[in-house]
């Protein structure tokens, strides 16, 4: 239903009932399952302390766990990259506590070959990741952010060593828990600054169909997952994925990409369903859920941020529409991705946007 076909008093109507029905939700959640470190009747307990959240975040936080934890077997989880781990330096108690709250309990946590390599910023991944632990959150090292695991095996055995490097180097509470992947064989379009120029194959709007150079890359990719996974001596991987690679699968055009040849590595894919309306969302994943053959091995990733790398704009993010808009979203998708016995929970990409919304007045 478009709003600029209605009259104004049936436009207020409208919203009006958009608005009571995200705040019984609220309540309901509040109700029903009281969040983890806050009372039902909104005292503040030590972590709420801790996180340092306003009344109106304690409530908000409420409907956003009560969802995420529809069923206890449910993973909620968050990519995490330097510009949050930076504003929380001096405080990351405050952060994981925040984690917490919001009913989390897996944090993706960027983790490239150059932060490896700095001294300053793998003693500051021991800090948080143990913190993450303290509050019962399992921490995955994210990597693959770049292109060059496409350049050589050298390159993906040498980066899977650097966090069983990391891991052996410090105490067993701040080591890794498992790696999560972020392979986007559709960004290495011929030309782009970030591709490494050696590469066999590109991604163009030619390149599909059996043998062309795009299905070659969804192949790469998969070694790539399955290399990584053999040098991690027992870590488990999982791997960020394109919402459409299942269909063009379907469609006999990336005939390498169906959801099981990636569940074969991989212990379970979160879809980067990047859309500003719940309906869309679910579309854009339900060909993996309907097609996983594996229970809990396929989150649905919704964006909350914007102006991230490759952004394709604010249709693609729930964060400009505010925090109802992201509490009808997650669920909407829950109960309808839930549905299927694949489905893993909902992820968000990534903390800092969620954060302001979860923040904004």
């Amino acid at each position: 239903m478009r709003f600029d076909n209605l009259s104004s008093m049936e436009n207020n109507a409208v919203l009006l009932k958009k608005h009571n029905l995200v705040k019984s939700m609220i309540m309901a959640a509040m109700l029903a399952a009281p969040l983890s470190g806050i009372s039902a009747d909104g005292v503040e307990s030590t972590d709420a302390v801790t996180a340092q959240v306003t009344p109106q975040m304690q409530e908000r936080a409420a409907s956003l766990s009560r969802i995420l934890n529809f069923k206890a077997e449910y993973r909620r989880g968050v990519f995490m990259y330097d510009r949050t781990l930076s504003v929380y330096e001096k405080n990351p108690e405050k952060l994981a506590a925040r984690c917490k709250i919001l009913g989390l309990t897996d944090i993706y946590y960027s983790f490239s070959d150059k932060h490896a390599a700095d001294k300053k910023y793998s003693g500051r991944a021991a800090v948080f990741t143990a913190l993450f632990h303290k509050y019962g959150l399992k921490v995955h090292a994210l990597k693959y952010d770049g292109a060059e695991a496409f350049a050589s095996d050298s390159y993906v055995k040498k980066s899977a060593g650097t966090v069983l490097d990391y891991n052996q180097s410090v105490k067993p509470e701040s080591r890794f828990d498992a790696v999560i992947a972020d392979l986007e064989p559709h960004i290495l379009k011929k030309g782009r600054s970030f591709v490494p120029v050696n590469l066999e194959h590109y991604w163009n709007n030619d390149g599909y169909g059996p043998g062309k150079s795009n299905d070659r890359l969804v192949k790469q990719a998969l070694s790539i997952l399955a290399l990584t996974k053999q040098e991690l001596n027992g870590l488990e991987i999982a791997e960020a994925l394109g919402f459409f690679f299942e269909s063009r699968y379907l469609k006999g055009e990336l005939p390498s990409a169906s959801i099981n040849n990636f569940l074969g590595p991989c212990a379970f894919v979160t879809l980067m369903a990047y859309a500003n309306k719940p309906e869309k969302i679910f579309r854009m994943s339900e060909s993996q859920l309907k097609n996983s053959p594996r229970p809990g091995s396929v989150a649905v990733c919704l964006k909350t941020s914007v102006g991230t790398l490759n952004d394709d704009g604010i249709e693609s993010s729930l964060q400009p529409q505010g925090w109802d808009k992201l509490i009808e979203a997650a669920d909407y998708v829950t109960k309808e991705a839930g549905k299927y016995p694949a489905f893993r929970g909902i992820d968000f990409f990534e903390y800092a946007g969620l954060e302001k919304m979860w923040e904004n007045k």
